[in-house]
């Protein structure tokens, strides 16, 4: 069985990878998830897989956050906080972290990007969900509050990546920054 996001906070600190074949990650319906935190990786090569979630309906996500690869090439629906999400709300949630570091080039100290964390990738992939219908990613006229930093991969010709989601079909994305590749 999988871990649920609880589960897992044991693991913070060691390397733990979930592999499923053809299972989705856990389901959520009717629920709301406030404060949770993915480390764990979870490679899987079937539909609807992400860090907290593999399927949300109707769900609202709130200042949660994903810093964990996710999904495996032959993946489909892979998000790094939930592979597919119908009539959810996203709010305050990140995927992946940028690692600067102080260098010195050419005499002069400054901030470089050292390391990104998290890989998002499958067919339809997306930094926080993979593919949404209905619902809303950020919050109109707030400040930015949804952001990517991992770095997100169609593994197929045919399939849709996005920095936020990879695929929406009436769903609101408001205020949302992508920085990952």
């Amino acid at each position: 069985t999988l871990p649920t996001p609880r589960e897992a906070r044991p693991f913070l600190k060691e390397v733990m990878v979930v592999t499923s074949s053809g299972r989705e990650v856990p389901r959520a319906t009717n629920s709301s998830a406030t404060s949770c935190s993915n480390y764990v990786v979870v490679e899987s090569s079937g539909e609807n897989v992400g860090g907290l979630f593999g399927y949300a309906s109707n769900c609202e996500i709130i200042t949660s956050m994903n810093k964990a690869n996710i999904g495996t090439s032959s993946a489909t629906n892979v998000g790094g906080l939930v592979g597919q999400s119908k009539t959810s709300t996203f709010v305050g949630c990140t995927n992946g972290e940028s690692k600067f570091d102080l260098i010195k080039y050419d005499g002069e100290t400054t901030d470089a990007l050292v390391e990104r964390v998290s890989t998002i990738q499958g067919k339809y992939v997306g930094g926080l969900v993979g593919y949404a219908t209905g619902g809303s990613i950020g919050v109109k006229g707030g400040s930015y509050n949804e952001e990517n930093y991992g770095n997100i991969t169609s593994s197929v010709s045919s399939g849709l990546a996005g920095g936020i989601v990879g695929y929406a079909d009436t769903t609101n994305v408001f205020n949302s920054k992508n920085f990952g590749l």
